[in-house]
């Protein structure tokens, strides 16, 4: 009886042994995963802001910590955090980033994105407009205003457009109105 007794005991702890075992094992096996998807991060938003951002030296490499806190290492080894960027800069870090993790996830996303060239220079509305836009996703959605996609820059992504609509505010109804075309009234794209 006592013999019974410590067999079972026995079993008992070798269970838990062999749980313990298992929780150790995944919980390396979500570390690997974690860091694997954020290495893929790192160098997905490398890619992207260096197609985007005029200032090569400005960024060359990022550091994502395991609590997925970011820090951005210049050229010259100094950090530079979010916080001091300019506007202009931090909208190219944050539409580098959406891009990454758009990648990461492995999925297609569609891209919504309002009034993307306001706080940029003409530097970079041009590399956002020839690089970004056209290679962002399969499909893209950009609110824009007249000043942002001229008719240069709409001349330059009509092979990638669809459809184009012109929302126009209604203050008697207080809503918008969506025609079709763009602000000009003689230019209108649909590609089927």
């Amino acid at each position: 009886l006592q013999f019974e007794k410590f067999e079972q005991q026995n079993k008992h702890q070798r269970k838990i042994n062999l749980l313990k075992q298992i929780r150790a094992m995944l919980n390396e096996y979500t570390e690997n995963i974690r860091d694997g998807k954020i290495e893929m991060l790192r160098t997905s938003f490398l890619d992207a802001i260096s197609m985007i951002i005029r200032k090569h030296d400005f960024i060359n490499d990022i550091i994502i910590d395991s609590d997925y806190n970011i820090q951005l290492q210049r050229e010259d080894g100094h950090y530079i955090y979010k916080s001091m960027l300019s506007n202009g800069e931090k909208q190219i870090y944050a539409i580098s980033m959406l891009l990454a993790l758009a990648h990461v996830s492995g999925k297609p996303l569609p891209f919504i994105i309002d009034t993307p060239l306001a706080r940029l220079d003409s530097d970079h509305r041009d590399n956002i407009v020839k690089n970004f836009f056209p290679n962002a996703s399969h499909q893209v959605l950009i609110f824009s205003t007249d000043t942002e996609i001229d008719k240069l820059y709409f001349n330059k992504l009509a092979p990638y457009i669809t459809r184009v609509y012109h929302l126009e505010w209604n203050s008697d109804d207080a809503s918008s109105i969506a025609t079709e075309g763009y602000f000009w009234n003689n230019t209108e794209v649909v590609n089927d």
